[in-house]
């Protein structure tokens, strides 16, 4: 069996009913800390003007903290406001991830569709577990490829499941959200610039528009991951497809969220002060 029918019997086999209760719980813990991360940068110079051309896109799918948009514009606002602050969860393997990015596109989506909270628990723990699957399957920076490749396939992964596909639609809306969209890691070398927050953000934007593809019928190529100008082929050789398979859905629960609001490897230096202010009874 080719990895992607792999992949999509499994993602299709997902129910609210076999995900564990402390799955569950961390999925509401972390849509929590989403949000609160994406309600302190709506106003950040990014998001300010991405803002402006909310206009240029009318719709009807919800926008974190403001009105409605088309469904990818919003999906991309969503986002950018849950990544630009860095606070958001994490995930470290040979490839890391910021996986609750995600909850981007699932709100958009679910507004859309009335979706149940239910609904959105399902696809979002899909979602974690696709997401660290992939970033135990190999190292993309390492190749000049950046994670939201990974994150990409995860959000596709979850918005299938939020919108009851089968397994054939699994593979086509996974095909069109990554076969165009592959992206370099030059947004996080050198001067930084916004992309570095708007990368995972047009993962959710391509995430949306191939999920909306897939599910008006149009058609993708069947074999992203495997086949022969596929994804391990052109971009990572080495990528283990194994480390893709198996039946369990608790991804989430290897994942991080951050104590601090500080990008995550600098937690240990703040605990690290912390300590040093409390032992030397410092007045700080």
């Amino acid at each position: 069996m080719a990895i992607e029918n792999n992949l999509a019997e499994f993602i299709s086999g997902v129910s609210y009913e076999n995900i564990g209760e402390d799955v569950k719980h961390e999925v509401k813990r972390r849509f929590i800390d989403a949000l609160g991360v994406a309600y302190s940068s709506i106003d950040s110079p990014p998001a300010s003007k991405v803002k402006k051309m909310i206009g240029l896109y009318p719709g009807n799918a919800k926008i974190i903290g403001m009105g409605t948009s088309s469904p990818d514009f919003s999906a991309f606002l969503n986002s950018l406001f849950i990544r630009y602050m860095d606070f958001n969860d994490t995930y470290l393997s040979l490839e890391p991830l910021h996986p609750s990015d995600m909850f981007g596109p699932l709100i958009s989506i679910s507004s859309i569709f009335n979706k149940t909270g239910k609904d959105l628990i399902t696809a979002a723990a899909v979602g974690y577990e696709i997401g660290t699957r992939l970033c135990d399957s190999t190292s993309l920076r390492a190749k000049g490829y950046d994670h939201v490749n990974f994150t990409e396939i995860a959000m596709a992964a979850a918005l299938s499941r939020l919108l009851d596909f089968n397994e054939n639609q699994i593979i086509n809306a996974i095909s069109i959200a990554l076969v165009p969209h592959v992206a370099l890691r030059q947004p996080r070398v050198g001067g930084l610039t916004m992309w570095k927050a708007g990368a995972a953000a047009n993962s959710a934007r391509n995430s949306v528009f191939g999920a909306l593809a897939t599910l008006y019928g149009f058609t993708a190529p069947s074999e992203p991951l495997s086949g022969k100008m596929g994804f391990k082929n052109i971009v990572a050789p080495d990528m283990d497809f194994s480390k893709l398979e198996g039946k369990r859905v608790d991804g989430i629960m290897r994942t991080y969220v951050k104590k601090f609001p500080v990008e995550y490897h600098a937690m240990a230096a703040v605990e690290g002060s912390m300590k040093l202010v409390n032992d030397l009874d410092m007045n700080i």
